[in-house]
């Protein structure tokens, strides 16, 4: 089978495989589309933040943030650490929480605590003829004993949300032809409800059944999506080693149900999926990479994605760079407009608010950890932050 990668042009006028699809070879040179940089496109273009600080509370810790503008205003569902406690609390005290702001960079208050209830985790919104899908991981009911003993938004030092790692409850690989719903709480109302609940299902039970998704809903209704699964045996011999690499499904509503199409070569979690205005290519950002000595030695811990059809030949940016050296999408630090920088320790869960009119992304959102803002260094008082992207309508 001929590869579809192998099938575009590298003519001007037509992305280029060389660019990794996010430019166009112009004399030997690429020339990258408005949301892409570096020498061979593989970058996403960040721009620099005001505080990039979307939603900060002194005496809770958020994660991500996924974000739909509806009549003025930005929605944001993040994962909300409830009873005082950080990160580290996640699988115990998880539950989606809703923020509103009047700009997309913030700040953002929070307006209700909890519309889905420990455990609910990692939510990702789309919004498709005025319905509103909120995809997240845990079923809304206890996973792990809730903790009481924090306080100020982080987790008391030494302390566990208690139980079996994700390692050992994860789910076996999917296989092709797996039908899965996933967890979502969604409306036809858009932000104003009611809403509704679906139950996650799999063929290996109802929790994880889609973990992590992220999913692009076609003007259709058709929809496409994404979620990780554990390494397969060939690259991960030891069951308990933690590895994970993408499937991808696809559905005729957005609801499901899903069936498994195949599983990628792209190693990693915490992927955002969205189809690129420019090259007419499928994209996502993720996390992860070089977990075994037999997977590729990828650079760098943050990642871009690209397939012509979202269904095949799914191929990390820069891959033909010299031993990997440009797979980096971005970097841990966030310049500020003030001419000053913040440095995170981690940023993760990687969620894109799309231009209305061009399709681009505008504004990457994470969750963050940077001890600037901690009570005292090292703590997991996590925060949800917002950088800029380049357009092709930016000004600054």
């Amino acid at each position: 089978m001929i590869s579809l990668l192998a099938l575009l042009s590298t003519a001007a006028g037509r992305p280029a495989v060389e660019c990794n699809l996010g430019g166009e070879l112009v004399d030997g040179k690429c020339e990258c589309y408005p949301t892409y940089t570096g020498e061979w496109c593989a970058q996403l273009a960040l721009l620099s933040a005001n505080t990039s600080l979307a939603l900060y509370r002194e005496g809770a810790a958020s994660w991500g943030g996924s974000v739909v503008q509806e009549r003025g205003e930005y929605h944001m569902y993040f994962a909300n650490m409830l009873g005082g406690c950080g990160l580290k609390s996640w699988e115990c005290n998880s539950a989606v929480g809703h923020a509103v702001a009047a700009t997309p960079e913030g700040p953002y208050s929070v307006i209700e605590e909890s519309i889905v209830p420990p455990f609910g985790h990692n939510p990702t919104v789309k919004a498709h003829n005025g319905s509103w899908y909120i995809y997240h991981i845990g079923s809304g009911e206890t996973y792990k004993p809730f903790m009481n003993n924090c306080t100020g938004g982080f987790t008391p030092k030494g302390q566990v949300c208690g139980g079996s790692s994700l390692v050992d409850a994860a789910p076996p690989p999917a296989a092709k032809g797996d039908v899965i719903l996933p967890d979502v709480l969604y409306s036809t109302n858009g932000s104003a409800g009611p809403w509704k609940s679906q139950k996650g299902s799999g063929p290996h039970g109802p929790q994880w059944a889609m973990n992590n998704p992220t999913v692009y809903i076609h003007p259709n209704g058709s929809a496409l999506g994404i979620f990780k699964v554990p390494c397969n045996a060939s690259v991960r011999p030891d069951p308990h080693t933690f590895c994970s690499q993408f499937v991808v499904a696809t559905a005729q509503h957005p609801l499901g149900p899903y069936t498994v199409s195949g599983t990628t070569e792209l190693y990693g979690e915490d992927a955002h999926l969205w189809f690129c205005p420019h090259s007419q290519t499928y994209r996502i950002l993720f996390q992860g990479g070089a977990y075994t000595p037999v997977l590729p030695q990828w650079h760098g811990h943050f990642h871009m994605g690209f397939s012509v059809d979202g269904l095949s030949d799914w191929t990390i940016a820069g891959h033909l760079s010299p031993n990997f050296n440009d797979t980096e999408a971005f970097s841990l630090t966030v310049p500020l407009l003030n001419g000053s920088s913040v440095e995170y320790a981690r940023r993760e869960r990687h969620q894109l608010l799309l231009d209305p009119t061009t399709g681009e992304p505008a504004y990457l959102f994470q969750g963050g950890l940077a001890d600037r803002f901690q009570p005292f260094k090292g703590s997991d008082h996590s925060n949800t932050l917002v950088q800029p992207v380049r357009t092709s309508r930016t000004t600054r």
